[in-house]
């Protein structure tokens, strides 16, 4: 057995099923491949032919992923996502990289639907996302590339690096990026290996309330990686107020984000870029529009996350406490 295929799912049987078409119909011998969907708490379960399912009850994808990989037979491991339409030459697209560089963390494509680029927020969702995508194949410098929606390493690196980390629920597979890169791993893009998303944030109203969501499950990979520049970046853009500690532009900006972020604001905001998908479809205004309310929900879940990091911390700190005077009065 040359690769498994990890897929992890949840509630998504008919996207599901298109994937793993796409996966039993790739150029490369049926005998050179496994499929491993781990059903993470779906409902009804997931039941399907052909494919190796191992059932989960809503562990969060990190550990999905980490249950298929320990099942895996194969020396080489492929993640796909449960919402991917993948290209026939996928898996041996993968293994030719791999054969060229078998200790490297292998990133495929990800582009978006034909039908979703002809609409004006596919066009300029598919440039946001390719913007820090290399131009071409082959080994790449871009410490954190990689999509675990597309993506192939080896088992036994995978698992010598720790596989994905479970306390991390969003940019789990960047945060391995760099654990890689930080073991002197090389990372290669595999630009062939196509994946097409088909995803639900097809317009700028779900596709904001995902950014926010993210942003705000982004936190503990921030923290963990706080020296990375796109961290710092993000701390010096969505932060709290530090008057006297930071730049007074940055302080100010703040401040004007966080009006603009109030929800009647970002209501009245929503508005202005639905008159101008109409009236102005090609302007460089609807353009700035779809970056400004992106950058407010960023904004919004970065500042939600931190709160929610803290409170946790607080909360470990007191029962860490708790549980040393304890331990002082026993002895």
């Amino acid at each position: 057995m040359l690769i498994s295929v990890i897929v992890p799912t949840r509630n998504r049987h008919e996207k599901l099923l298109k994937t793993i078409g796409c996966l039993q119909r790739q150029t490369l011998g049926a005998e050179d491949y496994e499929i491993i969907v781990v059903d993470d708490g779906s409902t009804p379960p997931v039941e399907t032919k052909g494919v190796n399912v191992l059932r989960l009850e809503g562990v969060e994808r990190s550990i999905a992923r980490n249950t298929g990989a320990k099942e895996a037979k194969g020396e080489l491991i492929v993640f796909v996502d449960d919402d991917m339409e993948v290209c026939a030459e996928l898996l041996a697209e993968h293994l030719k990289a791999f054969n060229q560089f078998q200790d490297a963390l292998l990133v495929g494509r990800v582009s978006l639907s034909d039908d979703f680029l002809k609409t004006l927020f596919g066009k300029f969702r598919q440039e946001l996302e390719q913007d820090v995508v290399p131009p071409k194949g082959g080994l790449t410098d871009v410490q954190n590339l990689c999509t675990a929606q597309n993506m192939a390493i080896s088992k036994e690196r995978f698992f010598a690096l720790g596989g994905f980390d479970s306390e991390i629920v969003s940019c789990e597979d960047q945060d391995f990026a760099l654990r890689h890169r930080a073991k002197n791993g090389r990372t290669v893009f595999v630009k062939d290996a196509l994946a097409i998303h088909h995803d639900h944030a097809t317009d700028i109203q779900s596709y904001c309330t995902r950014s926010e969501w993210g942003m705000q499950n982004m936190i503990p990979y921030c923290k963990r990686h706080a020296e990375f520049s796109d961290n710092i970046h993000r701390e010096n853009v969505n932060g709290f107020l530090k008057i006297g500690r930071e730049p007074f532009s940055r302080s100010a900006k703040k401040i004007i984000t966080s009006i603009l972020s109030l929800k009647a604001f970002v209501s009245v905001l929503f508005f202005l870029t639905t008159l101008l998908e109409r009236n102005a479809p090609n302007s460089n205004l609807l353009k700035r529009f779809y970056s400004l309310l992106i950058g407010l929900h960023n904004f919004r879940g970065y500042r939600k996350g931190i709160r929610s990091y803290k409170s946790f911390e607080m909360k470990l700190e007191k029962s860490f406490n708790a549980d040393s005077s304890a331990l002082r009065t026993r002895q």
